[in-house]
């Protein structure tokens, strides 16, 4: 029997999100007495803060603006303050901020999908467990094996300023060969992202095609490591409201990624095995500078993650064409140590399926503590060895 290696959860840090950081106090004089007001926006939130300085006294504020409606609202003070912003200013940070948080969603998405993708297509095609248990091993000694995989993400995320749902579906094909130890496949492929951006009261569509390569070096009977890298080059359709009229705009987006995956199976019987993962991954984004119909001028954005995680996956081997696992994995977020929900857990199963040259299998997994967001992802894959 061959032991079933998966990447575990296709959306492992979904929600690993680094909320921009908040732009330097600012300081208005109000035009009708001569007070000074000095707020610090939260973009993310659509909210300011601040102090008003007037008479000789100082007093508190705290503001909330509504990028849908244009209004500004909360402490007595902001009403005073209203006509002395250049609220433009504050819409276009708001805006900023949260197409932000949809750009590295969009991106960390993809990022994961691909990562998971090479395990599950390579533990089929060049299996550890095929290796340590001596059983399916001509699919591992094939020179060629063509594959394909579908898959999809959705998400719900009703954080406070950053309210949004969708999903991602990805697809891909490709073509590895077998040299001895050494495996190294390509793939093309395609993706689109559906975002509904409550907080916004608009929508995100992406679509775009990709392509990639990867390499796994087999060390031994029960331990590999695999490096991979992918680029993706997609077009944005974003849409929002402001008081009552549609904002459009269409810019481009890239994403590219880059991962150090070890595979290593710890047992391995007749009917049970248990392989350990563990690895860091890479993804970068960049959003081009675009106009929106509004004439809002706004610059290229851009960001990345790195992130590491370790897990488990569990499998039953019964006699047959079908064997059941379990999986289970942490991830974290390294790259912004000051972003306090770096952690994730993401479990789930799947059904591994093999005859003779073909095998494959179709996967769900869900995403665990994060608050205020929920994940769930599913994927079918099949490779012919020929």
């Amino acid at each position: 029997m061959k032991t079933q290696i998966t990447g575990a959860a296709f959306i492992a840090a979904l929600s690993v999100l680094a909320t921009p950081a908040s732009v330097q106090a600012q300081v208005v004089t109000l035009p009708n007495n001569g007070g000074v007001a000095t707020y610090q926006p939260n973009a993310g939130a659509g909210t300011l803060t601040g102090t008003l300085a007037q008479g000789g006294t100082s007093t508190p504020f705290s503001c909330g603006y509504d990028v849908v409606s244009g209004q500004i609202s909360g402490s007595p003070s902001c009403g005073q303050i209203f006509n002395a912003l250049t609220l433009t200013n504050v819409e276009r940070e708001i805006v900023s901020a949260r197409r932000v948080v949809a750009s590295n969603l969009q991106s960390m998405t993809t990022t994961q999908l691909l990562d998971d993708t090479f395990q599950r297509q390579i533990g089929n095609g060049f299996s550890v467990g095929a290796r340590a248990t001596g059983a399916e091993a001509s699919a591992g000694a094939s020179n060629l094996g063509p594959f394909a995989f579908a898959g999809g993400s959705f998400v719900d995320d009703n954080r406070s300023g950053f309210e949004k749902s969708g999903h991602t579906y990805l697809a891909t094909v490709g073509l590895d060969h077998t040299m001895g130890n050494t495996l190294i496949g390509g793939h093309v492929g395609y993706t689109t992202t559906e975002l509904n951006l409550t907080s916004l009261n608009g929508d995100l569509s992406s679509d775009g095609w990709l392509v990639g390569g990867y390499l796994t070096q087999l060390f031994g009977q029960r331990f590999s490591v695999t490096a991979s890298a992918a680029y993706t080059d997609a077009n944005v359709d974003f849409r929002r409201t402001f008081a009552g009229t549609n904002v459009t705009a269409d810019y481009g987006h890239t994403e590219w990624t880059g991962s150090l995956t070890a595979n290593a199976v710890i047992m391995s019987t007749q009917s049970l095995a248990f392989t350990v993962i563990g690895g860091v991954t890479y993804g970068a984004w960049k959003d081009d500078a675009y106009t929106d119909s509004r004439g809002f001028a706004y610059a290229k954005a851009d960001g990345d993650n790195t992130y590491a995680k370790v897990g488990g996956v569990l499998t039953l081997m019964p006699m047959g064409m079908f064997r059941p696992y379990g999986f289970a994995t942490y991830n974290r977020l390294l790259s912004d140590p000051a972003f306090t929900g770096r952690d994730a857990v993401n479990v789930g199963g799947g059904l591994a399926i093999g005859s003779g040259r073909l095998t494959g299998g179709l996967e769900v997994g869900t995403q665990l503590f994060q608050s205020g967001q929920d994940s769930t992802s599913i994927g079918l894959h099949l490779r012919l060895a020929v």
